[in-house]
């Protein structure tokens, strides 16, 4: 039957991916972790998070994870940690100056359910992006 239009395509929402982390705002590749750890302009530690900031030529803000093994045990809290992040970057991203910012997440209490999780690590990583803003000014 030629002609039938198909009733959906497999192709994702434009809504989707209109909320992407874009490849270009991502930390991918050891040397550009490297560079923010070598030289870090703002360094902040809040309740088993670590970001380390640094300025960068792009004229955007990147951000880089890293979420150990050690740190989180299970894959699902490990993936629910990172997917939370991102959300929050995201979030904040337009207040944020030119940086490059490495979160490190430091610790998980195994005991806490995936809501506690969700509020703690909502709660504590808007006080960072507001200090890296505070400490880093909004030079664009």
């Amino acid at each position: 039957m030629q002609g039938v239009p198909k009733a959906a395509s497999g192709s994702r929402c434009d809504t989707v991916a209109r909320f992407r982390l874009e490849r270009r705002k991502r930390l991918l590749a050891k040397p550009q972790f490297d560079r923010v750890f070598n030289a870090p302009d703002i360094n902040v530690r809040r309740e088993g998070i670590r970001a380390v900031a640094t300025r960068n030529d792009c004229n955007c803000c990147r951000l880089g994870l890293v979420v150990s093994r050690r740190a989180v045990p299970k894959s699902v809290d490990r993936n629910l940690a990172k997917r939370l992040i991102r959300e929050s970057f995201r979030g904040f991203q337009h207040r944020l100056p030119a940086v490059d910012v490495v979160v490190v997440v430091r610790r998980s209490d195994p005991s806490s359910a995936r809501d506690t999780l969700r509020e703690e690590l909502g709660r504590t990583l808007s006080r960072v992006w507001q200090e890296i803003e505070r400490g880093m000014g909004r030079e664009r």
